[in-house]
């Protein structure tokens, strides 16, 4: 009996197993999420790194983090998935593992400590599409400055010369005349001067120089060099000049077939900058006229760009260069309203289109002007997209443009784009005229999504298969406890018998009941069924 009791011992803890693991297969409690980054220490000038780690006791499936840091003091260098100027983004669709870790490298541009925290795009999950909790820790980057670095910031020459209409230069003479000490000036130039260039030495080799508004236009301009000394230290030296109006015939003199006012405005530029020489950072977009500038002081540059300087017409001016694509950046501005935004330059074609990105899912989308070569068989129209309009073809279902775009690893594609959903689809149809265009394109990964659905399934049949198992394990140890059971009643009733016939014998014949325990002994467990199927049958 003990041993029965042991069987079904065995059966109930098989039980509470089975309806464990199908608890836990079922309701998952939702795992920490741990999120961390080491901190450091480094030296003005000096290249840093510090360690992203992201890791949970669940299998990891999916997540989106944003880790941000002060711009002022690192510059950032690589290692994240994207970001730059304050901000870096790390995002994977299918981690399957426990954790991930990162190296992030900046560049130290000031004395300073620059704390370390996250923030969260999207819940991440597990490979179940589970939830996780995130549990953040952050760092710091602690930049000292040497004490060897200089702090002069004085010029050591300043030359001036006038540019003209003809490409001719003139030298001028500054008022007062140069000297270190002295940082505002005044220059007088004529009507056909289009623009300075300065000659700035600085006296210290590490000091940086940097010259802005060159551009001259009649009436009053304003033309400062700016010394960075190798502390940081910053000293301005300002030229005010006064440009020359051009002259104008005088009303008297001006007859109905010389010049209009309708005449003027007409002649006034509004095309690309080589047939506007007065003018040669003028441009048109969408019909719109803008001047090319340098990014102003106080305008931030968009995340993943860095601030640099460049040469566009033969005119100096900063702009935005991309950490890791090759698109530039540059700064007009609307001369009905004076508004200023970014445009995306494409040097090749000397064009600017609106800078307009999309963030779908965690992942941004540049949106770019259609090549010319690209023929669609859809309608093409301009559609309002984040605030600004860009060019659209509209597809056979409501709602559903084609775009076309960079994503978040510099390729480039068409996309639908639903506008109820706001989403972003890559586009793999092909038609006659477009097929080699998009065959050039990157496949970028498998739908994150499907693969999720997959794993679902295959969790769920290995959880319907365990099931089967322990199922079939019980019924094969019920199936062994009615064998067991059997025998042991049919050994009972045999136990009976032989009592019965020990007592009817005679106390005396010894050798006789000795012979008969040496022939119950070596019973073996064959014999025993024979005997109780003998049993049985007769019952």
């Amino acid at each position: 009996m003990n041993k029965g009791k042991g069987i079904w011992k065995m059966i109930l803890n098989s039980a509470l197993v089975f309806l464990l693991v199908f608890v836990m297969g079922e309701n998952v409690e939702a795992a920490d999420f741990q999120a961390s980054v080491s901190s450091a220490t480094a030296t003005q000038g000096e290249t840093v790194t510090v360690t992203v780690t992201f890791s949970s006791s669940a299998t990891i499936g999916a997540y989106a983090m944003k880790l941000n840091y002060d711009a002022n003091i690192l510059e950032y260098s690589s290692g994240a998935d994207g970001g730059g100027g304050g901000s870096l983004q790390f995002y994977n669709d299918y981690v399957n593992s426990t954790s991930k870790s990162y190296t992030i490298t900046f560049q130290t541009k000031a004395a300073g400590t620059s704390n370390l925290s996250f923030e969260t795009i999207s819940v991440p999950c597990d490979t179940d599409t589970n939830d996780m909790t995130v549990k953040a820790a952050g760092g710091s980057v602690t930049v000292s400055a040497p004490v060897t670095y200089s702090s002069n910031n004085n010029l050591s020459a300043l030359n001036v010369s006038a540019v003209h209409e003809d490409g001719t230069t003139e030298s001028m003479n500054l008022s007062p005349a140069f000297s270190a000490d002295v940082t505002s000036y005044n220059l007088s130039v004529g009507a056909t001067v289009t623009r300075l260039s300065l000659d700035a030495s600085a006296q210290d080799g590490k000091a940086a120089v940097a010259v802005s508004g060159t551009r001259m236009d009649p009436g009053s301009n304003t033309t400062t060099v700016t010394v960075t000394a190798e502390n940081g230290e910053v000293k301005k030296y300002v030229i005010y000049t006064e440009k020359a109006y051009p002259e104008e015939t005088t009303p008297e003199e001006t007859t109905p077939e010389e010049t209009t006012p309708e005449e003027t405005t007409t002649e006034e530029p509004t095309t690309i900058p080589e047939e506007n020489p007065q003018n040669p950072l003028a441009v048109t977009v969408n019909d719109k006229t803008f001047v090319v500038s340098s990014i102003p002081e106080g305008v931030a540059v968009p995340e993943g760009y860095e601030v640099t300087e460049t040469i566009y017409h033969d005119v100096t001016i900063t702009a935005a260069k991309g950490l890791s694509t090759n698109l530039v950046l540059f700064y007009l501005v609307n001369q009905e309203n004076q508004e200023g935004a970014f445009y995306i330059y494409d040097e090749k074609a000397d064009v600017f289109s609106p800078y307009i990105c999309l963030t779908i899912r965690q992942h941004m989308y540049t949106i770019m002007d259609f090549p010319q070569e690209l023929k669609l068989p859809f309608e093409s129209l301009s559609l309002e997209l984040a605030g600004s309009t860009v060019q659209a073809y509209r597809t056979d279902y409501e709602g559903i443009y084609l775009l076309y775009a960079m994503n978040w690893n510099g390729e480039y594609h068409l996309y639908y784009y639903d506008e109820k959903e706001e989403t972003m689809l890559r586009c793999m149809e092909t038609w006659e005229d477009t097929e080699e265009v998009v065959s050039d394109v990157k496949t970028p990964a498998v739908d994150s999504e499907k693969e999720s659905m997959e794993r679902q399934l295959k969790t769920r049949n290995i959880i319907i298969l365990c099931m089967a198992l322990v199922l079939f394990e019980l019924i094969m140890i019920i199936i062994l406890i009615v064998i067991i059971r059997k025998k042991q009643r049919n050994s009972d009733s045999f136990e009976e018998i032989e009592e019965d016939e020990e007592d009817s014998e005679d106390s005396e014949d010894i050798e006789e009941d000795d012979d008969t325990e040496e022939y119950i002994e070596p019973m073996d467990e064959e014999h025993l069924d024979r005997e109780l199927d003998q049993i049985l049958n007769k019952k």
